[in-house]
């Protein structure tokens, strides 16, 4: 991305004092093998992918001088993964079981100055094996009218002692769907969620070079919906769908008191910062639970030959929960402050057990 250093107004003024220009190449190779019998399918699927980000700002978008040099960046991350599943068909159900290992490494050079104070500069190199291993089955009626789906999951890594211990980061989830008549149909699903904090987090080093973020575990948010549909005709529909999010294990930034999934990334990178565990802290594991309730009402769906139309009313409330205590002041008030969005643990296509009501993704916080 490159700047353009004519601004037309005061706001354009502000946006390039800030923005950083970025290169970024990526791009992902792969192989499927794939081996059917009469009532199984097995699948052995090798990949790599790869991610390489590079920033810098110079003061006033000017690099002729190299000490107005601000920010340099760069970021190499790379993921070759194994993965083998099979899935057997039996009656009304589909069972699914699988294992995965994968290397990930992480080659990161960053300076980044401060007023007033000596700037911070690095380089890391990190690499670590992880691996899961997962199963799930399926069930569909044979009216047709019951869907479930049951699932469990388990991950670890070689990063540190905490994410090897992978009976600790155990996710199960379930979902059913029930359609007693022809227009009415009721979803529920519920699942935990488990995932590494970034790369850019762990990779941290301080001005001696020691890895301060080994302490971080896996992040870890809970997940769970209801909800309803009720189909007047062919193309129109009212629907109501409740969600409840929990998010646990957060890293909380030591400079900014900010939990890690609440820090805008923008255009720039998260997580390259001293980052503590809440409870190490000294906040109380309950601290750094951040609750939601999301109603979404679409009160109707219309497709015309021509003009499709999907209007939605939206309904939200945000809690954050410090023991048994919410408030709406506070919530409203640090999403204010934080400006940010919530990263919420993102998995890959083999790994997410598709919910009835179609929830794919576990945070929707904003």
């Amino acid at each position: 991305m490159r700047l353009n250093n004519e601004p037309d107004d005061e706001g354009d003024e502000y946006l390039l004092s800030y923005l950083p220009v970025l290169k970024q190449e990526t791009f992902t190779a792969g192989a499927v093998y794939k081996h059917f019998s009469e009532k199984h399918i097995q699948t052995l699927t090798l990949s790599y992918n790869y991610l390489n980000n590079r920033s810098h700002k110079y003061l006033g978008n000017d690099d002729s001088d190299p000490s107005d040099l601000i920010l340099r960046s760069s970021g190499l991350e790379g993921k070759a993964q194994a993965r083998f599943e099979n899935r057997s068909y039996i009656a009304s159900w589909t069972l699914r079981s699988g294992a995965d290992m994968s290397w990930r490494h992480y080659d990161s050079d960053v300076y980044r100055a401060a007023y007033g104070g000596a700037p911070a500069e690095y380089d890391s190199n990190i690499g670590f094996l992880s691996w899961g291993l997962y199963g799930s089955a399926d069930y569909k009626s044979p009216e047709g009218k019951i869907n479930a789906s049951f699932g469990l999951r388990t991950d670890g890594a070689s990063f540190s002692r905490n994410t090897a211990r992978f009976w600790k980061q155990m996710s199960p989830r379930a979902s059913v769907s029930y359609m007693p008549w022809e227009a009415w149909s009721f979803n529920a699903s519920a699942g935990l969620y488990h995932q590494l904090p970034p790369m850019t987090a762990l990779s941290f080093r301080d001005s001696e070079g020691v890895l301060v973020n080994r302490g971080l575990d896996y992040m870890r948010v809970f997940s769970a919906a209801a909800g309803a549909d009720w189909k007047l005709r062919d193309r129109l529909f009212i629907g109501l769908e409740g969600f409840y999010k929990r998010f646990m294990d957060i890293p909380l930034s030591v400079a900014t008191d900010v939990p890690l999934t609440c820090i805008g990334a923008d255009y720039g990178a998260i997580g390259e910062e001293l980052l503590v565990l809440p409870s190490s802290y000294g906040i109380t594991p309950s601290g750094d639970e951040k609750r939601s309730i999301i109603c979404r009402i679409p009160a109707a769906r219309r497709a015309l030959p021509r003009l499709p139309l999907s209007p939605i009313l939206p309904t939200v409330r945000t809690t954050f929960a410090d023991g048994w205590k919410t408030s709406w002041a506070d919530a409203r008030n640090s999403i204010v402050k934080s400006r940010g969005k919530c990263i919420a643990p993102v998995e890959d296509p083999a790994r997410i057990i598709q919910t009835a009501s179609q929830v794919a993704d576990p945070c929707t916080f904003r």
